[in-house]
């Protein structure tokens, strides 16, 4: 029994087709597969014994040969086993029956490409079997040209080492072929990996972006909430001050009133009690008019509708304290730029932590710690709080002021 398949049947389908053209008869299938695996195996050992005596004579691509190269004729095309066209030189290598039917044409195409100018040699292998005519037409082109075509014959153990020779080629061909798929391979594998990793980064550099904005606009609200408690905070402070200075006022002014009216009630019992003189009349109008005037200067002083006068000690103990005072706002707002440029430096740590966490699909949640920071970043110093105190406050109705003046009095007197 012997395979068979597809690609067989309609080759020997057209083997038959072909000889019945020409009137030949044509074998049976097993025979024409005898045959054809007969002429597979020739043409091998042709094709190793071509390639282990080229690479044996140093025909190497290397130095410019090539295998089954195809050259035009007037007589049709010529395919030289291994060829030269640089330099015009062709081989051809029988390693088997030399047969008329086949090798009379070529060696007529030989000719031709002779006449172009190319040289040419055969080699065939000892005791191999060659047909008269061919005997003839070889000696023939040697005669007639002997400088162009020449013909050779080696050994059998000459043909045994090329075919050595080529096998151990075709082993280290087929071995780099299968490394250079290999490394394709592992190339295609790499490209692959570095595409999906350029993928990842690619999204991950999106969603830290992304991260990163929805980040800074909640810091940028957290700041901005921070800061309006802090001006709220300010807004409060400043008002109350507003409001002790002004319930001062009102208690001076009701001060104010009141110490003459109660001078004038305590003379005019004293008057009733005590007979009056001219003399005494007139030290007790002096002495309230003293009085009176000390009330003045001192409801003005505290009103701060007239400026006290002051001594030259006490001037410059004011600017010492003044001097002082300044010192230690200068060294409050030192230590308070100072801890905001640390809470700075901490947020920044904090915020590469979370970035990095946010690459592995983590979310730090925020401590007390990362709050403190932001208050201090967002921390006033004394000078700015002194400044947001200094700022007017919203004027009250004249018609209310009165009487919430009034109203404190009445308070006071019960």
């Amino acid at each position: 029994m012997y395979e068979w398949n597809d690609r067989l049947e309609q080759d020997y389908r057209r083997y038959v087709g072909d000889k019945w053209f020409q009137g030949l008869n044509a074998r049976d299938r097993k025979g024409y597969q005898e045959a054809r695996n007969q002429w597979q195996r020739a043409r091998e050992v042709g094709n190793r014994f071509r390639d282990g005596m080229a690479f044996l004579r140093g025909q190497t691509p290397e130095r410019g040969y090539e295998k089954e190269v195809r050259v035009k004729t007037d007589r049709g095309p010529r395919i030289q086993d291994v060829a030269n066209r640089e330099i015009r030189e062709g081989s051809e290598y029988k390693s088997g029956r030399v047969d008329k039917e086949k090798t009379l044409p070529q060696l007529d195409k030989e000719e031709r490409l002779i006449i172009q100018g190319w040289r040419l040699d055969w080699t065939t292998v000892e005791g191999a079997r060659i047909d008269r005519e061919v005997q003839d037409r070889v000696r023939e082109l040697t005669a007639k040209y002997p400088d162009r075509f020449k013909i050779q014959e080696v050994s059998r153990e000459q043909l045994r080492l090329a075919l050595t020779v080529a096998k151990n080629l075709e082993k280290q061909r087929k071995k780099q072929e299968r490394e250079h798929r290999q490394r394709e391979k592992e190339k295609a594998q790499q490209r692959a990996i570095d595409e999906r990793a350029v993928q990842r980064l690619t999204k991950s550099k999106q969603q830290v972006k992304t991260y990163e904005l929805h980040r800074a606009d909640r810091a940028r609200k957290r700041l901005e909430h921070i800061r309006e408690i802090v001006k709220a905070r300010d807004r409060s402070e400043g008002f109350q001050a507003i409001q002790k200075f002004r319930d001062a006022a009102d208690r001076g002014r009701t001060a104010g009133r009141a110490v003459p009216q109660q001078e004038e009630r305590q003379r005019d019992e004293h008057q009733r009690e005590v007979p009056t003189t001219p003399a005494r009349a007139e030290r007790e109008r002096i002495i309230q008019l003293a009085k009176e005037r000390a009330v003045r200067e001192w409801r003005d002083e505290w009103l701060g509708l007239k400026p006290r006068e002051q001594s030259g000690r006490h001037t410059q103990q004011e600017r010492e304290r003044q001097e002082r005072e300044t010192r230690e706002r200068e060294a409050a707002d030192a230590a308070v730029h100072k801890a905001r440029k640390a809470a700075a430096a901490r947020l920044a740590v904090v915020r590469e932590q979370e970035r990095e966490a946010f690459e592995r699909g983590q979310r730090l949640p925020m401590d007390g710690r990362e709050i403190a920071d932001l208050l201090a970043v967002t921390q006033p110093t004394p000078t700015e709080l002194e400044r947001a105190r200094e700022r007017p406050a919203p004027e009250m109705p004249r018609g209310r002021d009165k009487e919430l003046g009034r109203e404190r009095t009445r308070e006071r007197d019960r």
